[in-house]
């Protein structure tokens, strides 16, 4: 797994600095080492239940052919995405145990085409970036003229280790959107404080859809 990794990731990474393959390193072992102590909790699962039901009350799903879920570590948002009728659902992390989950740094999503997806979801993922707006500039490629992109993320926390970012509230994500891409409409704006959500901080959700 290790060896795979070393070798998608490492070597083809969008810099050759030390910095840079020590950040891809820390990410990969947290997450590798969430994905192993996620199933002793129902926390995270109910977090990501309540988002999709929030992206499903704003988006009408049979408009939607073809879904990308970023750092999505294991398969139950592609599982919930594709019994909606989502047709064509992948995910993307830095270690897969699913053929859905494609092993790539979210930095550098060249194996897709532009304007691929209708939909993209990240859950608690922009914040781990080492640089959000390259991540950005990447979902804004590969995103359908007229898609949707939902982002949910945790706010007014330490960062610290691989908790990297802080984007403050909805609106100031919301903001940093706009500086690149035209937003059509605003579907959510949300700041839920921690002690009505499962992530046990503060978390922001945007969910917008862009012109075609």
């Amino acid at each position: 797994m290790l060896s795979i990794f070393k070798k998608n990731i490492l070597k083809k990474d969008i810099s050759k600095e030390k910095a840079y393959r020590d950040y891809l390193q820390v990410q990969y072992d947290r997450s590798l080492d969430k994905y192993k102590q996620e199933d002793k909790s129902n926390l995270e699962k109910n977090r990501k239940d309540e988002f999709n039901k929030l992206i499903e009350e704003q988006y009408d799903f049979l408009y939607c052919k073809s879904a990308l879920v970023i750092g999505c570590r294991n398969s139950y948002e592609l599982d919930l995405l594709e019994k909606k009728g989502v047709k064509e659902v992948i995910g993307i992390d830095l270690f897969s145990f699913d053929q859905r989950i494609k092993i790539i740094d979210m930095h550098n999503m060249n194996i897709f085409k532009n304007n691929t997806f209708d939909l993209i979801l990240s859950s608690h993922s922009l914040e781990h970036a080492f640089d959000y707006e390259k991540v950005l500039d990447e979902i804004y490629r590969v995103i359908k003229p007229g898609g949707v992109l939902a982002i949910e993320v945790p706010v007014n926390y330490k960062t610290m280790g691989s908790d990297i970012y802080d984007f403050k509230t909805a609106e100031n994500l919301k903001d940093i959107i706009l500086k690149k891409r035209k937003i059509k409409k605003v579907l959510l704006l949300q700041n839920i404080p921690k002690e009505n959500n499962y992530s046990g901080t503060d978390i922001s959700r945007v969910i917008v859809t862009f012109y075609k």
